[in-house]
């Protein structure tokens, strides 16, 4: 129809150029992750944009975009051409449970 069906503020930070992709899961939800410097990696649910969770800030903007890889979305940021950090997240954690699962810096 065109018409918009949902819209989500988000922080903005350093320009970011990643594209965000869906996880469909059998015993789960959809969740619609996005990522860039100021918020880190986020799951939106793709039905009303509702934040599902989020990594929090990375340190540097993100141009490549994040990947599922073994059940973990895989993530890097860095400025001019040089990544500086590599960011493991467990979309399917759950309460208290460590988000972040892989952190490598450069």
């Amino acid at each position: 129809t065109g018409e918009v069906e949902w819209s989500t503020p988000r922080t903005s930070g350093d320009t970011s150029y990643s594209t965000p992709f869906v996880i469909e899961r059998q015993d789960g939800p959809p969740q619609l992750i996005a990522s860039c410097n100021a918020l880190g990696v986020t799951a939106l649910d793709p039905a009303s944009g509702r934040e599902l969770w989020r990594s929090g800030p990375l340190p540097q903007r993100t141009v490549g975009s994040p990947v599922l890889v073994g059940g973990v979305v895989v993530q890097t940021c860095g400025q001019a051409g040089r990544g500086t950090m590599l960011v493991g997240i467990d979309p399917f954690a759950n309460g208290d449970q460590k988000r972040i699962v892989i952190e490598r810096t450069k």
